[in-house]
């Protein structure tokens, strides 16, 4: 999380700008005793990639303009009063590395990030606002030196970097919509904060988030609740739709519409079609699960013990029960909403909006965070 401020509102609103829409969630109450006072969201259905388009473009006023523009507009019709927000950017617009540093005091670790993180970061350090946390320590027994007890301590770190020029541009979008700014995050820690669950951190288990979006799907491992791993792969939900449509000779839309009824229930002829379509894509994610587990085993020697999906595709029927099957552990959709309090009324509602708003959740539960 890159900071700001350091002030708990009475409410606190996340923003999360995706590709296919904006979602906005606002919270209220405190530490421990979360309501959700509002939520909200604008679908654009890819007339353009908001704002993820203008970081890949030099002049980007315009299309800030219009994000915010939409922004303004789903903040009214959800009758948000929060006015300090946070907001995320996209894994794939970020830099992330796990790295090793010799243990050292908490007060020298620091200048040490920052000189070690001129190894890892492509682009000069002065253009990116820097971030870490320290995600372990362990010790290190020296290969090549079999006298006993000739070890090392290390401390492990996420650095994650974010380009200021991108920071200037949500920041340029929040002032536009009324909002005053606390902080950017990657989207991973948004989601491992709203999806981890406390029963997962009071034992100490790691798993896996698997977020499908409309562009990329990222995969992140997070043990005892802090995020370690994280990065993005092409597959998505949109190329699951697009297989669809052209494997069946039908538009985009009713691609979309037979995905979602059918995803991988082979019910009958017209499922198995879809399914037979579907599959393939979904086992390229499941392969990249399957690597980053045996990956986390070999570098840090501990399992996953769960999977939990999110995105707009996580509500494929069938898949859960699918990578539960296939990698032999529970998989299910996540739930962002269980720790808050809500109208009993609006369980139906918000249990099937729960993968597309786990992100918006996690940036506006951060507002109540012990600073």
């Amino acid at each position: 999380m890159l900071k700001f401020l350091n002030k708990s509102p009475g409410s606190f609103l996340g923003v999360d700008i995706g590709t296919m829409g904006v979602k906005v969630v606002q919270l209220g109450g405190e530490k421990g005793s979360l309501k959700l006072e509002t939520y909200g969201l604008l679908e654009t259905y890819g007339s353009f990639e908001l704002l993820n388009s203008s970081l890949q473009v030099k002049n980007s006023k315009l299309l800030s303009n219009r994000v915010s523009d939409l922004l303004k507009r789903v903040i009214s019709e959800s009758k948000v009063t929060a006015k300090q927000a946070a907001m995320s950017v996209p894994i794939f617009s970020t830099f992330s590395s796990l790295i090793e540093l010799p243990d050292m005091p908490d007060n020298e670790v620091a200048a040490a990030v920052s000189f070690e993180a001129r190894r890892y970061i492509p682009i000069p350090l002065n253009e990116v606002i820097l971030g870490w946390n320290i995600v372990g320590r362990k010790i290190n027994k020296e290969a090549n030196n079999l006298k006993e007890g000739n070890s090392s301590k290390k401390i492990q770190i996420l650095l994650v970097a974010i380009s200021k020029e991108i920071a200037k541009r949500y920041a340029r979008i929040a002032e536009l919509s009324g909002l005053k700014l606390i902080g950017l995050e990657t989207e991973s820690f948004s989601l491992a904060r709203s999806l981890i669950g406390k029963e997962d951190i009071q034992n100490s288990e790691a798993v896996i988030i698997v977020d499908i979006g409309s562009r990329t799907t990222n995969v992140i491992v997070a043990d005892k609740g802090l995020v370690i791993k994280n990065h993005s792969v092409d597959t998505s939900g949109d190329e699951i739709t697009r297989a669809i449509s052209y494997g069946l000779r039908v538009d985009f839309d009713r691609a979309e519409s037979l995905k979602r009824d059918f995803g991988l229930n082979a019910r009958d002829a017209s499922g198995k079609k879809v399914f037979e379509i579907v599959v393939p894509i979904v086992d390229m994610v499941l392969a990249e699960v399957e690597k980053t587990m045996d990956y986390y085993f070999r570098k840090r020697g501990r399992k996953i013990r769960k999977v939990i999906l999110t995105g707009g595709s996580a509500n494929l029927n069938g898949l859960g029960d699918y990578f539960s099957k296939k990698l032999e552990l529970k998989a299910s959709v996540g739930n962002p909403w269980r720790y808050l309090s809500y109208p009993r009324s609006l369980t139906p509602v918000l249990r099937e909006i729960a993968p597309t708003f786990s992100i918006a959740v996690g940036l506006a539960m951060k507002g109540f965070e012990e600073k």
